[in-house]
């Protein structure tokens, strides 16, 4: 089964937590912040039919020595995973996953083999998104979508909004902090560019915080370092 998601931290975290709770590494990822040997050595996984379910980006899909991996294989399953990126809400967020859905289409065609089922997850999904993917897969893959709707009540969340001058926002979340967080478990705050992220991270530091900033123009080894630190609780 080879499983699409559009971030290389989630496909980390996932891979990690199916092997914990299983007990097993038959789940595996290839993204850009691994090391060539770290690759191969999951395309030799794949190869050798350790590999039971793949998680990528779906650039990967571009890439031809992922594509001779998985050609010595069968592909039972495909599954997207923030599928909302197929509808126009992700066009621009992440256009390679419409790609995906021509690749499922010409890779069973090139394997002279049917189109495997087709699965796709989503929380961010309004009445026309859900459509809008429903319908790609139909007239792309000629499969019928069977939806399965969760609800949208999250008991475990909880919204505010705080109104600051610009100036301000550093100090205000530095306040939050200082008032909420115990230093037991983690924060993520989203910024809306990536200097921003290394400003804040660098303020929050000179408040006595344990803060890195995270995007997608870091180094790749410190983007790693940074991330599994975050992971582990550092």
């Amino acid at each position: 089964t080879i499983v699409v998601s559009p971030l290389q931290a989630l496909m980390k975290d996932q891979v990690d937590n199916f092997s914990s709770i299983t007990g097993t590494e038959i789940a595996a990822a290839i993204y850009g912040l691994q090391t060539l040997p770290e690759r191969g050595g999951v395309q030799e996984g794949v190869r050798l039919g350790d590999i039971g379910i793949l998680y990528v980006s779906p650039e990967q899909l571009r890439n031809k020595s992922f594509i001779q991996t998985i050609s010595q294989r069968e592909v039972g399953g495909w599954v997207f995973d923030e599928a909302h990126c197929l509808s126009k809400w992700g066009h621009d967020f992440r256009p390679d996953y419409l790609y995906v859905v021509r690749f499922i289409r010409e890779f069973a065609l090139l394997n002279k083999t049917a189109i495997p089922p087709v699965q796709c997850f989503t929380a961010t999904a309004k009445v026309d998104v859900r459509l809008e993917i429903i319908d790609i897969i139909h007239s792309e893959l000629g499969l019928d979508m069977v939806e399965f709707e969760g609800g949208h009540q999250r008991s475990n969340l909880r919204y505010e909004v705080w109104p600051v001058d610009p100036s301000e926002k550093f100090q205000v979340i530095l306040e939050l902090l200082q008032a909420r967080y115990s230093g037991t478990g983690s924060v993520v705050i989203y910024c809306a560019q990536r200097k921003r992220t290394e400003q804040l991270a660098h303020f929050l530091q000179q408040g006595g915080y344990e803060a890195q900033p995270y995007h997608a123009k870091l180094d790749p080894t410190l983007k790693r370092r940074i991330q599994d630190g975050f992971i582990q609780g550092d």
